[in-house]
């Protein structure tokens, strides 16, 4: 059972059969990716999710999916990555208000995790908005059932608008389920917005307004030889408000390297997400990951994706050697 990163050796030894030796090497498993990672849904609505894998399946991967509470969240047991493909969609359906949480594990791969809310026809924001001082952002609102005839009406309210400025109301249009808006920093500090509207239970979010931007450690620009692979950090540079954040990651070119998992979580007060992205390098090339989140500044990870590595031993000029019985030959190259 491994513990820890890292190498050792494990002997075997008997009086008369004599020794044995096989060395054991530890490393961080590729991990799967559950997107989105705290999604809210409404009671008897499907949502769609998405898992993926860190570099296309080969073969077909099969995926358990344990669903902690049933009574609360409907969703399937088991998912096959086909070959080839590198995630797949799927649908849950919220059955009654409550929290479940939803776990992917597949043998050779670190498991996912994500926490699913179930409500009745609420309002539902961001778990958090950080915008800078005299910045904007974009927040995303979104109802659990889709908006009636003539549309849905949302008050929006900042408790201290001293900090932050938002529009008074926004119209969800009939038959959707979703508007953004943009919210704007005044001043360093934190409050909160909350969107109300009539038959709807309310949603509410903290707005922390400050400069907060990510990179990853190590901080470095990334080389790599085909057919390997590289795990970093996410970082911030300020712990994460109320509700953490949920950082996007996605690489330009995934033919030349792919990333994994699409989003990381960095919790309440840390500065670390919780799980490392793995880069995954795949031919010959350049590219770039894009590591982002709404309203902080955001880190592009360079990566050059070199020709695989290899060791060949033979004589500079190709001729082979003749070396006379008893006697040294040497060569330099």
């Amino acid at each position: 059972q491994a513990s820890s990163l890292g190498t050792t050796k494990i002997t075997a030894s008997h009086a008369t059969l004599g020794m044995a030796e096989t060395v054991i090497e530890v490393v961080s498993l590729p991990s799967l990716g559950l997107a989105p990672a705290s999604p809210t849904v409404g009671v008897n609505r499907n949502y769609p999710m998405t898992l993926s894998l860190p570099a296309p399946a080969t073969p077909n991967v099969a995926v358990r999916l344990d669903n902690a509470d049933t009574a609360v969240l409907s969703a399937p047991s088991s998912l096959v990555v086909p070959a080839g493909q590198q995630s797949v969609n799927f649908e849950v359906t919220g059955l009654v208000d409550g929290i479940s949480r939803l776990t992917a594990q597949a043998e050779g791969y670190a498991s996912a995790l994500a926490t699913v809310a179930v409500r009745g026809k609420a309002l539902v924001l961001p778990s958090s908005v950080v915008v800078a001082p005299a910045g904007s952002t974009t927040v995303t609102l979104e109802a659990t059932e889709p908006a009636p005839a003539g549309g849905l009406t949302v008050s929006l309210a900042v408790a201290q608008t001293s900090l932050a400025q938002a529009p008074a109301t926004v119209l969800i249009p009939a038959g959707q389920s979703r508007v953004s808006f943009s919210i704007n920093g005044k001043a360093l500090g934190a409050t909160t917005l909350t969107a109300t509207a009539a038959g709807y239970q309310s949603g509410q979010t903290s707005v922390n307004v400050d400069a907060i931007s990510l990179n990853t450690d190590p901080a470095a620009d990334l080389v790599m030889n085909e057919e390997l692979s590289r795990t970093v950090r996410v970082q911030l540079s300020k712990a994460a408000p109320q509700g953490g954040i949920t950082v996007s990651v996605v690489s330009q070119n995934p033919a030349v390297a792919a990333v994994s998992p699409a989003e990381v979580f960095v919790p309440t007060g840390q500065i670390y997400a919780t799980v490392p992205i793995t880069v995954n390098a795949l031919t010959k090339g350049k590219t770039a990951i894009d590591i982002t989140a709404p309203g902080l500044i955001g880190k592009v990870l360079n990566v050059e994706v070199r020709e695989k590595f290899g060791l060949r031993l033979g004589r500079v000029n190709g001729t082979k050697a003749i070396v006379g019985k008893g006697l040294y030959s040497y060569y330099t190259g």
